[in-house]
């Protein structure tokens, strides 16, 4: 998760349906993940939260490097899965009875 993470450019861990599975379904973990399900495109009110959202991960990220030494409680991830026409990720959002976005999770 910290390379996904240090890959994002907004520090926003951009799943797909296997990573998302594998890396925020999957339990237990050392780790917790705020998720973010919205759509990529027309949508402007999801444009809006979603930059909200990177100012809250970043936020809180550089809290966290600041933090680092101080705490142990496990570490947090930001992470977003966008809604598409593919039938997993379709499977995903109807299993999670995700029926409008965004919609913010924490997956703990």
């Amino acid at each position: 998760m910290e390379k996904m993470e240090a890959k994002a450019s907004d520090n926003i861990i951009q799943f797909d349906t296997e990573s998302y599975m594998e890396l925020v379904v999957k339990n237990p973990r050392p780790y917790d993940v705020v998720m973010m399900y919205n759509v990529a495109v027309n949508c402007e009110h999801c444009i809006i939260v979603h930059d909200e959202y990177k100012q809250v991960a970043y936020s809180f990220i550089k809290e966290r490097g600041a933090a680092q030494s101080t705490h142990k409680e496990k570490k947090t991830f930001f992470g977003v899965l966008f809604f598409t026409n593919e039938q997993k990720v379709q499977t995903i959002f109807k299993g999670h009875e995700l029926t409008t976005v965004p919609y913010l999770a924490v997956s703990a």
